[in-house]
């Protein structure tokens, strides 16, 4: 029901807070250039944390047993989330709405003219 880790992740479990082994592997590989520089400083610079475990939701296995999103820590990663009619056309949407002001602005544009021409011919 609940993950501790990032492999199998995504397969009908919630979340949680999860071990991922690409942030360990990059914390170590931090811890071992900081040693190579300086075998005696490294106690001081590295207190083992969880900093690196980040909290990781699957929006599906949530939906299943009826869990709000709103009640997640607001840094959580949630996945299989879908995704919106906007993110999906942004492109097209922009497009569209940046074209329909442009009409709307040229439109005005025309009145104005028309009411000017229609002024002078009076």
């Amino acid at each position: 029901m609940y993950a501790l880790y990032d492999f199998g992740f995504g397969e009908g479990a919630i979340g949680g807070k999860i071990v991922e082994g690409y942030s360990q592997g990059t914390r170590v590989a931090e811890m071992a250039a900081a040693y190579l520089e300086d075998p005696y400083s490294i106690r001081d610079k590295y207190i083992v944390d969880d900093s690196y475990n980040r909290y990781k939701f699957d929006y599906m296995a949530m939906q299943k047993y009826d869990l709000s999103i709103n009640a997640l820590p607001e840094t959580s990663i949630i996945i299989n989330r879908p995704t919106s009619f906007y993110e999906k056309h942004k492109m097209l949407v922009n497009v569209s709405l940046i074209t329909f002001f442009l009409l709307i602005i040229y439109v005005v544009i025309l009145r104005l003219q028309i009411a000017s021409q229609t002024i002078k011919n009076y």
